[in-house]
């Protein structure tokens, strides 16, 4: 092998260079060796000729950066051999290895807050609480190292480096460039990827590349796969982030919009090598999202899933690392919970991982042309027909939304509509594992003919009915399903309590629940039949109860009534107006705080519902600020914590107080267990109140009339 000497200029980088990092300390020790004896004879620098009076360098790019490094010392101690050691060396080295940062460091002694930050946000080195503040530094990074070989050599151009000529093709040359590369430092993964790369196109292959390097086949293809990845993703796994396998997976899909898309999935997600390589699986065989024609399938989620395939679509044009992103959101959700993946057809989930901002809707209307309630061959059914027991079709209870809806059945969409439970047993109904259905016009036609005349029976709407609880006894009953044959007087008490609870003394109460403020109020009977009262809760099958709450003195099994307001309350009342009017006013008490009461209404609310809980009573805390919903399958346990969080910052100190009011009065009746608890009234006065049962007023008599 042929040896000469050339100058440090005419030596050039690899392109197949395997180090893109140097570890400083290390290259400092190498510098302190080259100054002292030199580049060893017997181990030139290996190059290969360029043909231009220039060569690169094969093996030996650590060393002749060093040779620069150690004229530098040289420069630097001027001829002076004192205090030329280790520490000198590193000095130097990393005078070559800084570039700037912004580091965010304490506004008090300036030590970057990475390395000072105490407990509870005190600087540990001044001790003083912590105010940040962003300066530029110059930070360590091994990155730039292999750019300091341009500067130094402008300066040391002119030193004799002592070289052996390479001999042999680019394959072999690379190939020796990657074995001399393994030995005392490992090279850095991107490097080596790079590297790979190269001998790759050189005429390697990576059977041979993994020989060569000491490394498996399965390593070389895995580091090879970093330079189809995006570079962040590349980086966190130099960085340790996110494991070689993990972005091996995601280098092995097809075109660039996939592999963006799952890249910033895995590092979002924080998903396992298994997860990557499922959901790389999942997207090489990715079929878009389609209009099922599933015959099981409901209106609703064919019209989701219409939408879906539209949106998909449109996004994928214009964004494709944004639809493919998504893709691998229901490709994860599959992986993760096999059995919840019915969350894939739903339209929320597809417009959050879109990253879309229009509602349903709007996207319905936009999106799905052919989806408009003139092409619905449900809308003259369903106009047609009386009431269900719970609204499904716009059409039929509201004015639907720029004349389309998600309940429509277009085009040649399979015929399958939902009906209520309890027709099982009318013709045109088929059972199915989920609810009763009809699979035709002309079974839903009969199946609402037959409910009709049932219903003509009854004397109710079919599908419809409402509780009725005895006004006997104080008892409390839980809301549930009542029969068609409580119907008739379930609506007289409803009418009774709506006609007559204004005329009560205490109807101006603040916690009287008064028909005139609550949503469930409609304007008109909610079925064909103009005697129902209009209130929602006429129109369910739902048991209902209305309450007089009465002011008492005494104790024991019979208090005595005394002198004061009586107070109507309905336990279906659900507010309309917002906390901080329904809520009164009150002076605010001088010294306490606010977020002590805060804290007293939120401890007292836990306190009780975990006593009901357990006595499985379903009387909530102020259920006259939160309400209680029209279907039973609905669950308020949690809707007065959840209103307070929203309403907290709408309330004054005042209101505040008057609510630990309320609240104190339910904790105290539910402590004592006699139901009985205190009311503040506007004349200052505290009485003691108890429930009574609701009683219509009597109807007077004919002959009284007569008289």
């Amino acid at each position: 092998m042929k040896t000469m000497n050339v100058l440090s200029r005419s030596l050039r980088e690899h392109p197949a260079q395997m180090r893109t990092e140097m570890d400083p300390h290390e290259l400092a020790r190498l510098v302190l060796q080259v100054r002292e004896r030199g580049l060893d004879p017997y181990q030139p620098i290996l190059a290969a000729d360029n043909g231009d009076g220039t060569y690169r360098v094969v093996s030996g790019h650590r060393r002749w950066l060093a040779a620069l490094l150690a004229e530098e010392v040289r420069a630097r101690i001027d001829g002076k051999e004192d205090g030329v050691d280790l520490d000198f060396a590193r000095q130097v080295v990393f005078g070559f290895a800084t570039r700037p940062t912004d580091v965010e460091v304490c506004a008090f002694c300036g030590e970057p807050l990475e390395k000072v930050r105490g407990a509870e946000g005190w600087c540990g080195n001044c001790e003083n609480w912590v105010e940040a503040r962003v300066e530029p530094r110059d930070l360590p990074s091994p990155a730039v190292l292999p750019w300091a070989y341009g500067s130094l050599t402008e300066r040391y151009g002119d030193l004799q480096i002592s070289i052996a000529l390479f001999e042999g093709d680019e394959k072999k040359e690379i190939l020796a460039l990657q074995a001399a590369n393994f030995g005392h430092e490992t090279p850095d993964l991107l490097g080596q990827a790079r590297s790979y790369a190269a001998a790759l196109k050189a005429g390697a292959t990576a059977d041979e590349i993994a020989t060569n390097t000491g490394q498996s086949v399965s390593r070389v293809e895995a580091v090879l796969s970093l330079n189809k990845v995006p570079e962040y993703l590349a980086q966190a796994v130099v960085a340790g982030d996110v494991a070689l396998w993990g972005a091996a997976a995601v280098a092995r899909l097809r075109n660039k919009g996939q592999r963006e898309g799952m890249a910033r999935y895995v590092l979002e997600q924080d998903v396992t090598v298994e997860g990557a390589q499922q959901i790389g699986s999942a997207l090489r065989k990715w079929k878009p999202p389609a209009v099922s024609l599933d015959p099981e399938m409901t209106p609703q989620a064919r019209n989701q899933a219409r939408v879906a395939a539209a949106l998909w679509a449109e996004v994928l044009e214009a964004d494709p690392a944004r639809a493919w992103y998504a893709a691998a959101c229901v490709a994860g959700n599959r992986a993760a919970c096999p059995e919840r993946s019915r969350r894939d057809r739903s339209l929320l989930a597809w417009i959050q991982w879109l990253g879309v901002e229009e509602s349903e809707e709007d996207l319905l209307y936009r999106l799905a042309p052919e989806a408009r309630c003139e092409n619905c061959r449900l809308r003259e059914l369903l106009q047609a027909a009386p009431p269900f027991s719970y609204p499904r079709y716009p059409c039929r209870e509201v004015e639907e939304y720029q004349g389309t809806c998600f309940h429509g059945v277009f085009g040649h969409d399979p015929f399958y509509v939902q009906i209520p439970f309890g027709w099982e047993e009318y013709p045109g109904v088929q059972r199915t594992t989920r609810t009763p259905v009809c699979l035709s016009p002309e079974d839903f036609e009969q199946a609402i003919e037959a409910a009709t005349a049932g219903s003509d029976e009854e004397g109710t709407q079919p599908g419809q009915g409402t509780g009725f609880i005895s006004p006997s006894g104080d008892g409390y009953s839980s809301p549930g399903t009542v029969g068609v044959s409580d119907v008739e007087g379930q609506r007289a008490l409803i009418r009774s309590y709506m006609e007559h609870h204004g005329e009560m003394s205490g109807a101006s109460h603040p916690v009287a629940t008064c028909c005139e403020d609550c949503r469930y109020r409609l304007d008109s009977s909610p079925t064909k039949d103009p005697t129902v009262p209009p209130c929602q809760w006429a129109a369910r099958r739902h048991s209902v109860e209305f309450r007089v709450r009465v002011p008492i003195e005494g104790e024991g099994a019979c208090p005595e009534p005394v002198e004061g307001p009586e107070i109507p309350l309905c336990r279906q009342f659900a507010p309309s107006r917002s906390w901080n009017d329904v809520i009164p006013d009150h002076p605010e008490p001088p010294g306490v705080p606010r977020e002590w009461m805060v804290g007293v209404i939120r401890q007292m609310v836990q306190a009780v519902e975990r006593r009901k809980a357990a006595a499985s009573d379903s009387r909530l805390v102020c259920e006259l600020l939160t309400g209680r919903p029209l279907r039973l399958s609905d669950s308020h346990k949690t809707w007065f914590l959840e209103g307070l969080e929203n309403e907290i910052g709408n309330l004054s100190n005042g209101q505040l107080w008057t609510l630990a009011m309320w609240v104190t009065a339910d904790w105290m009746r539910d402590q004592e267990g006699s139901g009985v608890y205190l009311l503040p009234l506007a004349d200052g006065r505290v009485l003691r109140y108890a429930e009574r049962v609701w009683q219509p007023p009597a109807k007077p008599d004919e002959d009284d009339e007569s008289a």
